[in-house]
């Protein structure tokens, strides 16, 4: 089956593309690996409501979907549901709703970031062309609202929807805030973009059924950790991302984009005086001319370690807040903890 379109890398990246999307991919009753009742649920919701073949976005919703990914935030959802007795239809719609919408964000977020490929297999812009990409990334937002509003059945779970939306928001804002002219360079800016672009939709699998069941009361301190697993979970792969070790082709592709990274920050911080004045100068340019002088200086210095540091203590903190939630927040929570915990100490 020929593709719309094929990115830099000719026929090597075409043979990448045809690998991922075989011809039983293209049907609509995919095989799935079951792995629990949870990711069965999901997997099976998924396949239900991808385009069929008649439609143009059939290809590239079966690419994407060529494996389903880890899905922590639709079983996220579907325990939490499960505690609160969320009806079974409507959980399920819930939890498919915020995992279309994740992959939404995923996919809007490679157009911006340029990212060519990931998990070693050709991004949807890549393989397929911006203009598609867009297009398919809009369908799943808009497939998500259309599952989010299927599940509430009274004004609580408009608010849920409401969360939603605004989750949304805040990603897209957040997103944003990487192609500002001002580079972010201390914490305060940088925990504020975290907070818009990671914990949103960390959030919603879980704000959603509280929203839902009228569980208002636990909504705080149910934000609080969660923003610090947001915060873990950044910071864990700009670390990443310094070393190229998050699936990206260039070691510290952050620097060369000025995008906000929590090791910048601890970098920024241990400079003095001048040092620190032509460090903010290049960030502020567009220039490519020093990226490796920089790049080196980050490397040889200690905001690698600094930044490591930094990072193990938001994760105790938030395995702390997550102790003094009820006993059914925290069995919902085990999903988001154990990913986190396997994250909270990079290797560099």
């Amino acid at each position: 089956m020929p593709f719309p379109h094929v990115g830099g890398g000719g026929i090597a990246l075409e043979s990448r593309i045809t690998k991922a999307l075989t011809p039983d991919l293209l049907q609509v009753d995919l095989t799935i690996k079951n792995t629990g009742s949870s990711r069965s649920e999901l997997e099976d919701g998924i396949k239900s409501i991808l385009p069929l073949p008649q439609n143009p976005l059939h290809s590239i919703a079966h690419y994407h979907f060529r494996r389903f990914g880890k899905l922590l935030r639709g079983r996220t959802a579907l325990k939490v549901s499960k505690f609160v007795r969320i009806e079974p239809s409507a959980a399920l719609n819930w939890a498919l709703a915020v995992e279309l919408m994740h992959n939404a964000s995923l996919v809007h977020d490679d157009i911006c970031d340029q990212d060519e490929s990931r998990h070693d297999y050709p991004t949807i812009f890549s393989a397929f062309g911006t203009p598609s990409a867009v297009c398919f990334g809009d369908w799943l937002v808009a497939r998500s609202f259309e599952l989010a509003i299927k599940s509430v059945s009274s004004d609580k779970g408009f608010a849920a929807v409401e969360s939603l939306a605004a989750a949304m928001r805040f990603l897209s804002e957040g997103q944003s805030s990487e192609f500002s002219q001002i580079p972010i360079l201390n914490w305060s800016a940088y925990e504020e973009v975290v907070s818009k672009k990671t914990t949103p939709l960390l959030l919603a699998p879980i704000e959603g059924p509280l929203l839902m069941s009228g569980r208002k009361e636990c909504l705080p301190s149910v934000r609080r950790v969660v923003r610090a697993m947001g915060h873990a979970y950044q910071i864990s792969n700009d670390i990443q991302n310094a070393v190229g070790g998050d699936g990206g082709e260039v070691a510290f592709k952050d620097l060369k984009r000025r995008a906000p990274n929590a090791v910048l920050v601890c970098f920024r911080n241990l400079l003095i005086n001048g040092h620190r004045t032509a460090f903010d100068e290049w960030m502020s340019s567009h220039g490519q001319d020093d990226f490796y002088y920089w790049k080196k200086e980050v490397i040889n210095s200690s905001a690698l370690e600094i930044c490591t540091d930094r990072l193990k203590d938001i994760t105790n903190n938030c395995q702390r807040e997550c102790d003094r939630l009820p006993s059914y927040l925290k069995a919902s929570l085990k999903p988001l903890l154990h990913f986190l915990d396997k994250h909270n100490s990079p290797h560099w």
